[in-house]
């Protein structure tokens, strides 16, 4: 069959017929005036009638699909004049390509005005605002009109003429915009980033951007988003200029960036389960390779990646607590159990802000920002060095692990931010080693009511043995030797890219917890509930139960299980009891001094604790005269056994500022 040949008007036509079919072309067409020296990327395959065209003169097929780009911009904005239309088409530059997909780190300078496509997520919002759309202008005497143009880069509309009508008698008078014609559309500035998962080392890159009416009431904080924008400098007087995304088409990200197993790998990893010692053999030494043994704290990694399952309103998310000594992997295991995970990000708690971990004030932006803890919503954050975060964060970290949002109400802003996150944190003692003489919240510098969050909590405490010295130095050397990819080989160990895919698959499981497992997990709780615990030990409550179906949930998953047996729960008990062990603990003896309050030895450090307390508990900063003082006597009655004796510490505190006040409370 011979091909259709075209005139230059017909393809035109045909052209404009093309692109008038793509909603996303539509949309960057639309605003492609907007942007200095545009270019205008364009597939020709997407048409496979005109691709002869294309492949026979470029040069003519160029040429005609300017002429549609302009015919469509002049049908669409109707002040375009002759002028105008020839310097927009001198402009414009036509590039063809079949894919204009570009990764937000990559995204720089060298795009200028190009309209590309990338995913980013969203981690601020600015407050309401319209822009200039059009208005005319209108003289109050002889009603001459004239349409005012307005600057596509500040949406400012030009002054207003003069009337040069001689007989008028507002004759050489400015002309008065009518109300009635000035058209607005709805206009918000955000704050972009690129998505954690595809940023280097945890330092993702971020910009300011610019929606435009309908997309502005569909975004907002935390989501991840598909759009085609171009990068844009608005010009500065000195010669430095600030940077604006323009968004063209703003829609939701799909999971196409997950890493899903094929059928063939589902098979493989079904093999692997039949082995009894599975999990702690090759699963848990997979995991962070580099690091030797730690069976037990690469199986919590592997158990808080998982997670249970969410019912309804109940969380499946499992978090867990890796405390140690320097040097014994914590961060090693944090920052490949990151890799694990597409949605997820490491963050050190000593050098994170607040906007990088939970949420807050950005004065660059005048706005509020949210951080990693938000962003990965539905993943994992590595949470390295726990105890050294600013008691703002505190606060947010408790609430997105126990409520799974974060709401910041300050400065006008009101703002609920998702934070569905699994945290798996690390921390080291304060004074480098873990003394078993006091509360580990005196230990790690952590609120207990955060501490109890946790699901699962080991001390990565080394004994002092020659033999696994030494063979943790022979490990070390002959992973140096090979590196991780022989290594892993030569050990049958399972290679990162097919663990991230049994991760995302195992995630995806749902086990029926069955009788049995029930049974199992009533049976133990009745027993070591009996037991008798020392005043702020460990709670062994119905969180500790639910932990427990969370648990053997998880196990269930990394088993490739449709139930929740009861193997799988005395797994989870025998995993929690050893955890416990960690810390000298031994529910089946009855010894349960895991202490979780802070015993203050002055006090000034009561006085504080009970206000940090409160301040957490309350999830406010202020705090009442009255709630203080009830605290103060509740919690040290060996300091305040009296009302009295409370109010004079409390009127001596305030006047050394160790309480301060503010709007009728205190706050420390």
């Amino acid at each position: 069959m011979e091909p259709k040949t075209y005139t230059e008007s017909a393809l035109c036509d045909a052209l404009k017929k093309v692109i008038s079919s793509r909603p996303d072309q539509i949309s960057i067409i639309d605003r492609l005036w907007t942007i200095h020296n545009p270019s205008f990327f364009y597939d020709p395959s997407q048409d496979t009638e005109l691709l002869d065209e294309f492949l026979t003169n470029q040069g003519r097929y160029k040429r005609m699909l300017k002429r549609a780009i302009l015919e469509i911009v002049t049908t669409r904005h109707k002040f375009f004049d002759a002028e105008t239309e020839l310097e927009f088409i001198n402009s414009v530059k036509i590039k063809f390509t079949d894919s204009v997909q570009v990764k937000m780190g990559k995204w720089g300078p060298k795009y200028e005005g190009v309209p590309i496509a990338t995913e980013c997520v969203i981690i601020s919002t600015g407050k309401e605002q319209t822009y200039t759309k059009s208005a005319v202008a209108k003289c109050k005497g002889c009603s001459r009109e004239a349409e005012l143009e307005v600057d596509p880069y500040t949406h400012k509309l030009q002054k207003p003429p003069r009337c040069f009508n001689e007989d008028c008698s507002y004759y050489k008078r400015d002309l008065q915009i009518d109300l009635s014609s000035f058209e607005s559309g709805e206009y918000k500035l955000i704050q972009i980033q690129e998505p954690m998962d595809e940023s280097n080392y945890g330092s993702p890159i971020a910009y300011a951007a610019e929606l435009k009416d309908g997309d502005v009431r569909e975004t907002f904080i935390g989501q991840r988003k598909k759009i085609i924008a171009a990068f844009t400098s608005i010009i500065g007087e000195d010669g430095v200029n600030d940077i604006l995304i323009k968004i063209f088409s703003i829609n939701d990200a799909k999971d196409d960036y997950i890493k899903k197993a094929t059928d063939a790998e589902i098979a493989t990893f079904k093999e692997w389960v039949k082995d009894p010692t599975f999990l702690q053999l090759r699963l848990c030494r997979s995991i962070a390779p580099e690091i030797f043994n730690e069976t037990l704290a690469k199986m919590v990694a592997a158990i808080c990646t998982t997670g249970g399952t969410h019912v309804d309103s109940l969380s499946g998310n499992i978090h867990g607590l890796l405390i140690g000594n320097p040097s014994v992997g914590k961060t090693k295991i944090l920052m490949y159990i990151v890799k694990m995970l597409q949605k997820s990000a490491y963050i050190n708690g000593a050098t994170a802000s607040g906007a990088g971990i939970t949420i807050a004030y950005d004065d660059k932006i005048k706005a509020p920002r949210i951080g990693a803890i938000p962003q990965c919503s539905g993943g994992i954050v590595a949470f390295d060095e726990i105890g050294k975060i600013r008691k703002e964060d505190n606060k947010f970290t408790l609430e997105a692990m126990s409520e799974r949002t974060i709401h910041y109400d300050k400065g006008g802003f009101d703002i609920w931010a998702n934070a569905d996150t699994v945290i798996l944190a690390g921390a080291n003692p304060k004074y480098d080693y873990y003394d078993f003489q006091h509360t580990i919240v005196e230990n790690i510098n952590l609120i207990g009511p955060l501490i109890s969050r946790f699901d699962l909590i080991i001390n990565m405490v080394r004994e002092k043995d020659a033999e696994l010295t030494k063979a943790r130095m022979k490990h070390i050397d002959r992973f140096r030797e090979m590196g991780e990819t022989v290594f892993v080989q030569k050990n049958d160990l399972i290679p990162s890219l097919m663990l991230i895919k049994y991760f995302t698959y195992v995630r995806t499981l749902k086990p029926k917890m069955t009788e049995k497992a029930s049974k199992a997990r009533h049976d133990f709780f009745t027993r070591i509930q009996a037991i008798q615990q020392a005043k702020g030990s460990l709670p062994i409550d119905e969180r500790f139960y639910e932990g427990l179906y969370r648990i053997s949930t998880a196990i269930a998953k990394l088993l490739l299980s449709n139930e929740v047996t009861e193997d799988h729960m005395k797994q989870a008990i025998d995993l929690q009891m050893e955890a416990l062990a960690t810390f000298k603990m031994n529910l089946a003896e009855g010894e349960t001094n895991l202490n979780m309050q802070e015993e203050a030895t002055s006090h000034e450090g009561a006085l504080k604790h009970c206000v940090t307390e409160m301040q957490s508990k309350m999830q406010e900063e202020l705090i009442s005269y009255d709630d203080i003082i009830a605290e103060m006597i509740s919690r040290y009655p060996k300091y305040w056994s009296t009302e009295k004796k409370a109010d004079e510490y409390f009127e001596k505190a305030e006047e050394m500022k160790i309480l301060l006040k503010r709007e009728g409370k205190y706050y420390i």
